[in-house]
């Protein structure tokens, strides 16, 4: 778990990125 983008533990899209901003990025996770 080295070669990960900035971003975040999980390679979210990029359409997901926008949603990531915040609380989005837990609830992404939990989908």
């Amino acid at each position: 778990q080295a070669a990960q983008p900035p971003g975040g533990p999980d390679p979210a899209p990029r359409r997901d990125r926008r949603a990531a901003r915040g609380a989005g990025r837990r609830h992404l996770r939990r989908m």
